[in-house]
């Protein structure tokens, strides 16, 4: 099967060449809640991922420099805590004035990654990173370098004698902290862009917002649920392999990250949990928006009641021969939301989708 890249579900949203600012007859205001989405929710995202990246730098460079367990450890840690913040700002890949950053979930977070090429890098000393498939750098490349599915922090270590080795994960987390730098600036200088650019027409904010959201939930339901568990097209069997942070063993507390960060922007709340003027508030605000909430607050607390019955171990590929049956009911629920969150809420807010995942919902 051709190897699933993140960026592919971001892909598909139309060239966002228009950005008109004509407000819609709806009678709401969007401008507040524009304002809280930029200032409260999606440049605090931006600002904590590119500090947790350069704190991830650094306890790297200093395994690197004195690969011991302690360091390694250290750089672990770091990374939990990096990857951890991109779940949060991985839905928000534009910036303020709406353009989409070429490959940002690309060169971030593709998975599987190719531990053949990644390898041949390193051998080869090829540290340029120029594929156009990107399964060999992201958080999940480095995720690689510093995990074993064994658990065997030596083993680790021991490869890290290799200078290419460890020149390799140095420039795999420069060319993350590039990207990371980049949209954290962008959103912290320019975002009264977004807010002014307050229409409802496919070049708006709301609109850019909303595909990004339905893309992002895309990716939580059809790549780190749908394909490992077997149920994508073409798939003739369960693919535990290919679960996200497979090698840390991880995929279920990013997943569950990922999901939370899709209830935050449908409420409106902040990483801290902060309630402020979100999609629920704009759907009060329609006809026929206080049933979509009702219905949609139902299936979210299916969703939420599905993850409490996941195990937190053994891992998530584990799960998937030992536990199919829970974790086919996640997925289950996790599907039954799309309705709400896509199209039925597209169609009471007057929201073009840009965006489509091909696979039928």
């Amino acid at each position: 099967m051709q190897k699933i890249k993140l960026f592919l579900a971001l892909a598909a949203l139309v060239v966002l060449a228009s950005c008109g600012n004509d407000s819609s007859n709806d009678g709401y205001d969007r401008r507040p809640m524009l304002e809280f989405y930029a200032s409260q929710i999606i440049a605090p995202s931006f600002e904590q991922l590119d500090a947790r990246v350069a704190t991830l730098q650094t306890r790297a460079n200093t395994f690197t420099q004195n690969p011991t367990e302690a360091n390694l450890l250290a750089t672990q840690t770091a990374w939990d805590s990096a990857f951890s913040a991109w779940q949060y700002a991985g839905a928000f890949s534009f910036t303020p004035s709406g353009e989409l950053p070429i490959k940002l979930a690309d060169e971030l977070a593709v998975f599987p990654v190719s531990s053949v090429k990644i390898e041949s890098d390193i051998t080869n000393s090829t540290h340029i990173f120029t594929e156009t498939t990107a399964d060999n750098r992201g958080f999940l490349g480095v995720e690689y370098l510093i995990f074993d599915l064994e658990n065997n922090n030596a083993n680790i270590v021991s490869k890290f004698a290799d200078t290419s080795r460890q020149n390799h994960l140095k420039l795999m987390l420069k060319k993350i902290k590039n990207k990371t730098a980049e949209m954290s600036n962008s959103w912290a200088t320019n975002r009264s862009q977004f807010v002014a650019n307050d229409g409802t027409d496919a070049g708006s904010s709301i609109s850019i917002l909303f595909n990004n959201f339905v893309a992002s939930y895309e990716v939580l339901k059809n790549y780190k649920l749908r394909l490992p568990l077997g149920k994508a097209a073409g798939q003739i069997q369960a693919e535990p392999t290919k679960v996200e942070a497979y090698y840390s063993g991880k995929s279920l507390k990013m997943m569950q990250l990922h999901y939370t960060t899709m209830k935050n922007i449908w409420y409106g709340r902040t990483i801290s949990g902060t309630d402020g003027a979100g999609f629920k508030e704009y759907l009060e605000n329609v006809e026929g928006g206080t049933a979509l909430i009702s219905a949609t607050e139902l299936q979210l607390s299916k969703i939420d009641a599905a993850f409490a019955a996941i195990p937190a171990t053994p891992s998530f590929s584990a799960q998937i021969s030992s536990n199919k049956t829970t974790l086919d009911a996640l997925y289950t629920e996790v599907q039954k939301n799309t309705r709400y969150f896509k199209g039925d809420m597209a169609s009471l807010l007057g929201i073009a989708i840009t965006y489509t995942s091909g696979d039928g919902d």
